[in-house]
């Protein structure tokens, strides 16, 4: 599982995923690129590796071909995946079906692709690149929220990726019906405003309400799919927030009682079923040794580089304080 590092935002589910599924976590630096495919470095030496399950964005993931900035690739991935030495899961460029333009036409698809309707609706949404749509929007932009239809911001509001349509002051809401989306409503969608959830979250002495998003994960086995048995919350800082991003202030709770910037919290998905006990299995989930080892096995390495570093500067400051004490003696 090629994954950004530790300090991505999301490395926490990266790290439970790969667990999980018994996958190897691996970072840019960790692989390298031959004639003949896409190696792990191993203290043993190289390994081949034949999938990788790409968590890297797109753009990051080979500084040859791609976005020359990046230091989190692979040089000559692009090459080893047109060579067919390696397959990625996630392929590159799969991104585009993420982009909020293929929302509003999920409902006509899935009949044509999966051969159902949707088992569970999307938010419903409008591609502002249709005429009719457009217009219909912008004299109901009170009761929607406008977002960028491709990229991640947007565009003529900053870093901010959506805006909610009453809270537009006069000549926010002028420049955004009349220039850019009248202009270009290629650029846009708008959404149906909605309301998320809230859970307790402790703040300034006290509990708090904010609003959260739930994120499951699904393995596919021989059984058909099957979830896992547990979740990523993710829990928005603004009271008011349509949607919740790490990147962007968000927090998290982990699961099996890792604790977060929000706090600690159990996040468990029980299995449904006349058999199911709604009271031992949640225990159980929360004991499970091999999460609680992975994490004390993580801050005890942490601890351990720590005191390495505190250890080398006080022997640094021990050295200069003899030193100085020699040039003192020998002036006196």
């Amino acid at each position: 599982m090629l994954t950004p590092g530790p300090l991505n935002e999301t490395y926490f589910e990266h790290a439970y995923l790969a667990r999980y599924l018994g996958f190897l976590l691996v970072e840019g630096e960790d692989l390298t690129v031959r004639d003949d495919g896409v190696f792990i470095r191993t203290v043993s030496g190289l390994k081949r590796a034949e999938v990788l399950v790409r968590r890297l964005d797109a753009d990051f993931a080979d500084p040859l071909e791609l976005n020359a900035r990046s230091r989190l690739g692979v040089p000559g991935l692009v090459q080893a995946v047109r060579d067919g030495t390696v397959v990625i899961a996630n392929a590159l460029g799969s991104g585009v079906v993420e982009a909020r333009a293929m929302l509003s036409f999920l409902p006509a698809l899935a009949p044509a692709v999966l051969g159902s309707d949707l088992a569970l609706p999307n938010v419903a949404t409008w591609w502002l690149g249709q005429a009719r749509a457009r217009d219909e929007i912008i004299e109901r932009l009170d009761e929607m929220v406008i977002a960028s239809a491709f990229s991640g911001e947007l565009p003529g509001h900053g870093e901010r990726r959506e805006v909610l349509g009453a809270a537009l002051d006069p000549d926010e809401r002028a420049s955004a019906s009349s220039q850019q989306i009248a202009h270009r409503g290629i650029d846009f969608v708008a959404k149906e405003a909605v309301t998320l959830s809230t859970t307790p979250v402790w703040r300034n002495g006290r509990l708090e309400p904010r609003p959260f998003t739930l994120r499951l994960f699904l393995a596919r086995t021989s059984d058909g799919w099957r979830v896992m048995p547990g979740g990523f919350v993710r829990v928005a800082d603004d009271v008011d927030a349509r949607a919740v991003s790490l990147q962007r202030g968000g927090t998290h709770r982990r699961r099996l009682g890792a604790v977060g910037q929000a706090g600690g919290r159990d996040d468990v998905v029980a299995r449904a079923g006349p058999d199911h006990d709604h009271r031992a299995r949640p225990e159980r989930c929360r004991a499970a040794p091999p999460a609680n080892l992975f994490w004390v096995a993580r801050y005890v390495e942490r601890a351990e580089a720590t005191l390495r570093l505190v250890r080398a500067l006080v022997n640094r400051a021990g050295d200069s304080d003899e030193a100085a004490t020699r040039v003192v003696a020998r002036i006196c």
